[in-house]
């Protein structure tokens, strides 16, 4: 089994630790907005500074700079951070719309030498690049395929992984997509990703939807089911898993204010995180789970004082090893589970 990485196929037993959730080079611009209040609106297109820091990790989409990730250099010195903590793979999830960048990508990982793992698809509606209105699913779907199978924008980088998002109501144009998930899944065997509406109890729908669109469900994984209330949430998680789906905790570091964005979520903490994670193992579910830290701000990286990409294997794995779970559930986490999911 082979994995398509923006250097090209490589053997699936190469993938070791990897991140199933990450962006690299990314732009979260259409959730800016400038500030109502006075005191804010300095904020707005000024580069981010260390003394902004407090101000942004409660109000993060005042700023514009903020939620654009696009210099190079930074970007390899952020990689490089987790391949020091002995991080392996990292799967980028930026679909066309937010900032995709393949051959920035490629430069990453040639001078880290970090697997990047590229994905095709899209996200909200509002993000969608204008010819998605226009085209059929198929059209999508046969989009999607000649990325993995022939490469994103006329390179020959190839996508090794599906994304999509849904909103609450779901978006005529969301819904087409999921209708052309599985003419790219079902002629490669590419895994898919949702990210779901966090707000709202609706992932058992979501799957359900995507088991009546021909979806191969041992290929997908739900993300950020580790987010918010009230998703997180014990037995909601259980009833997920217990389809036999694959879930993402890819939110670890995420401990900010999102209401502005995302009214009425309130976002959980690391150690909130950890407490069900280690019940999950604990409960036999390892080998239906990956991890990761959705990095998306730059005040998520270490440059600007957050934890960078190097924070679950830093500090949440030694946690989960003092509190019970087992080396060979953290290789499933960490390493098999990946290799499963992003192999075809």
């Amino acid at each position: 089994m082979k994995v398509n990485t923006v250097k090209g196929q490589i053997q699936s037993d190469d993938l070791g630790i990897t991140l199933s959730h990450e962006h690299i080079l990314f732009s979260y611009n259409f959730f800016f907005y400038e500030s109502p209040l006075n005191s804010l609106k300095k904020y707005a297109y000024k580069n981010v500074e260390m003394e902004d820091i407090h101000i942004l990790k409660v109000n993060p989409y005042i700023s514009q700079d903020n939620l654009n990730l696009s210099d190079i250099d930074d970007a390899i010195k952020e990689v490089n951070f987790f391949k020091r903590a002995g991080g392996n793979t990292l799967v980028s999830v930026t679909p066309p719309g937010l900032g995709r960048d393949v051959k920035g990508l490629r430069a990453i990982s040639e001078v880290t030498n970090v697997n990047i793992i590229a994905s095709t698809g899209w996200y909200f509606a509002q993000s969608h690049p204008h010819y998605v209105k226009k085209l059929t699913y198929e059209d999508l779907g046969n989009i999607m395929l000649k990325e993995i199978t022939e490469g994103i924008d006329g390179t020959d980088i190839k996508a090794g992984n599906i994304k999509c998002a849904v909103s609450e109501p779901l978006h005529p144009d969301e819904k087409k997509i999921l209708k052309a998930l599985s003419i790219a899944q079902s002629a490669t065997g590419a895994s898919i990703t949702l990210h779901p509406a966090v707000q709202y109890r609706k992932v058992l729908d979501y799957i359900d939807i995507l088991q009546k669109e021909n979806v191969d469900l041992t290929n997908f994984y739900m993300s950020h089911m580790d987010l918010v209330y009230p998703t997180h949430d014990m037995n909601y998680i259980k009833s997920v898993l217990d389809t036999g789906v694959t879930i993402n905790f890819d939110t670890f570091g995420f401990e900010m204010y999102i209401g502005d964005a995302f009214p009425g979520c309130d976002v959980i903490t690391d150690k909130e995180r950890i407490q069900t994670l280690v019940k999950l193992c604990e409960l036999g579910y390892d080998k239906q789970i990956m991890v990761s830290q959705d990095n998306h701000m730059k005040i998520h990286m270490r440059s600007y004082g957050g934890y960078g990409y190097g924070h679950i294997l830093e500090h949440i794995i030694p946690q989960l090893r003092q509190r019970g779970v087992s080396k060979k559930q953290i290789e499933n986490i960490l390493i098999n589970n990946p290799k499963r999911l992003f192999s075809f």
